[in-house]
């Protein structure tokens, strides 16, 4: 092969450049021009080769004993605390990084610091927010002092209410909502608002519109006979995250190409602007088809349909031969994605960086599922055979 010194292929003092010192400079444009190629394919997401991680316990917040009702959300704190919504409890409960409880914020109610229904939560640097999904409110706590400070309105608008999923700046949300309108309705979207500050005279009406930063595309997971339906488990829906300071929003959804058996990431930002959009191929699960047929079981029986309907929403039951290749999502804090999915026992978690290159992985032991990453600590919520959930904290490290 031939290597020629040019304008295309070398730097300026190559031009220049006579004898061994021409040569030098050929040699790293040469280099160059090789490292392009490895350059591009690590962008992909499919090399060099990626570290395995793997956790090691560290706190283990025992259900039973902290009296936790079933986990709404869960957001570590950057001291190793964390501060769990108890929806089941209309309460929050606070926890240092040794286990021990801090107290707890709110109570049932619908006065200043108290709930109805809690939907999420997170922080905002020394603020607690928390959203109530009947009272569409957000309320704001110190957590140093667990003080109450200040409520705020979201309005739902039209169709289903929203649910707030992060808060930056001076009550500037994101959230679910209304997207752009197909066959006849509404698909869910991820809104950029405002929340406004909600006084003893009710609650203002939201100054401007809010504003659509990423739409789902149309999905088929809903099984439907006559009156009656059900979602298909294990479906392949859309999956999403939004990082704690709002920064960033993920859309994950199947890829373009029909026989395609990954999942597609699209970030975007809080005004919509694209970080990357990407296609990925992670390793798949086989699913016990008898661990499929339990869970359809399961759901027939919550469904108040006939004989007839129950037979026809299972047959349109698809029994997928493999786990969906992403079923959560979130990001650290250093805006890295968190991507997973179900296996029989436990879950298998890639990390993508801020680039969205792949750039490690992961197995949870059985029966807990992963919630946040902070500071090196995995954080994860894990379930005993008789449903009793506790709260685990793991310390992430290179096998």
């Amino acid at each position: 092969m031939r290597i020629r010194c040019g304008p295309a292929s070398r730097p300026p003092q190559c031009l220049r450049s006579r004898g061994v010192t021409g040569m030098r400079s050929c040699v790293q444009a040469l280099l160059t021009f090789l490292a392009i190629p490895l350059t591009w394919r690590a962008a992909d997401g499919q090399s060099p080769p990626r570290p395995a991680y793997e956790l090691v316990r560290e706190l283990h917040i025992a259900g039973s004993s902290a009296n936790l009702s079933p986990i709404t959300f869960l957001v570590p704190t950057g001291a190793g605390g964390v501060v769990i919504g108890q929806r089941q409890d209309d309460a929050v409960r606070l926890f240092d990084s040794t286990g021990a409880s801090r107290g707890t914020l709110g109570r049932r109610g619908e006065g200043p610091g108290e709930f109805r229904q809690i939907l999420s939560g997170g922080l905002n640097r020394d603020t607690v927010w928390v959203y109530d999904g009947s009272l569409y409110r957000l309320t704001f706590f110190s957590i140093a002092t667990g003080k109450y400070l200040r409520g705020a309105r979201v309005d739902p608008g039209a169709g289903f209410p929203p649910t707030v999923r992060a808060v930056f700046g001076p009550d500037s949300l994101v959230f679910w909502g209304n997207g752009a309108p197909r066959n006849g309705r509404r698909e869910r979207a991820w809104l950029r608002g405002q929340a406004v500050q909600s006084g003893l005279l009710g609650s203002a009406a939201v100054a401007r519109p809010f504003e659509v930063i990423a739409d789902f595309p149309p999905f088929g997971c809903f099984a439907r006979a006559e009156t009656a339906g059900i979602g298909i488990p294990h479906c392949h829906r859309p999956t999403e995250a939004v990082s704690g300071s709002g920064r960033r929003v993920a859309v994950l959804t199947k890829p373009r190409d029909a026989a395609a058996d990954g999942y597609h990431v699209a970030i975007v930002g809080t005004r919509g602007d694209t970080i990357y959009s990407r296609s990925y191929r992670p390793p798949r699960f086989p699913m016990n088809p008898q661990v499929y047929q339990r869970a359809v079981d399961d759901l027939l029986v919550k469904v108040p349909a006939s004989a007839k309907q129950a037979a026809s929403l299972k047959a349109q039951m698809p029994s997928p031969s493999h786990y969906p290749p992403a079923s959560f999502a979130f990001f650290d804090d250093g805006d890295r994605l968190w991507v997973g999915q179900r296996l029989e026992k436990g879950q298998y978690w890639e990390v993508l960086d801020p680039t969205g290159r792949v750039v490690g992985d992961l197995r949870t032991p059985e029966g807990v599922a992963l919630e946040a990453a902070i500071k090196g600590w995995v954080w994860g919520v894990e379930t005993d055979r008789d449903g009793v959930e506790s709260v685990v904290r793991f310390r992430l490290r290179v096998k």
